[in-house]
């Protein structure tokens, strides 16, 4: 009888290792304008051709936007240019790797992780140069010249 319940208890973490073992787990560096990262199972194994996610999630809400989206690699690793990715200064950005067995694994990125990358989304004030601001005054003339003529034949009439 001792030896069925030493037989069991062994049965028994045996398979809560293999469980932990096939823990999904995602690891994310930014390095200058690039973030890069791994998905890998607990194992040590990557986790192969596994759909990775960039969410954007508002500080008070739950709903996520998707800003970007790709796979691992064969060795479970993937990689983006972040300055390319427009994103509210506001959001929570939260890396996510998704394997079809249901298992999802996260990483939240830092705001320094983001300091110094420029955003599409926030737009620097442009400036105008002489050419934009005469075809400017040149476009008002034309159009109050017109409204003008509009006026003056509706007068006629």
């Amino acid at each position: 009888m001792k030896l069925l319940r030493v037989g069991a208890l062994l049965l028994a973490c045996t398979g809560v290792g293999s469980a932990w073992g096939h823990a999904l787990q995602v690891f994310v560096t930014v390095s200058g304008t690039e973030l890069m990262g791994n998905a890998y199972f607990t194992g040590g194994g990557p986790a192969r051709a596994v759909p990775v996610f960039l969410e954007a999630t508002p500080a008070e809400s739950d709903e996520k936007e998707i800003l970007w989206e790709g796979e691992t690699s064969m060795e479970g690793s993937f990689q983006f240019d972040l300055q390319t990715i427009a994103r509210n200064p506001e959001t929570t950005l939260v890396v996510a790797a998704e394997s079809v067995d249901g298992h999802r694994a996260t990483w939240t990125l830092r705001a320094e992780d983001l300091a110094g990358i420029p955003n599409p989304r926030v737009m620097a004030p442009r400036e105008i140069g002489w050419v934009q601001a005469v075809a400017g005054v040149a476009g008002i003339v034309l159009l109050s010249g017109l409204m003008g003529l509009v006026v003056r034949r509706k007068g006629d009439a």
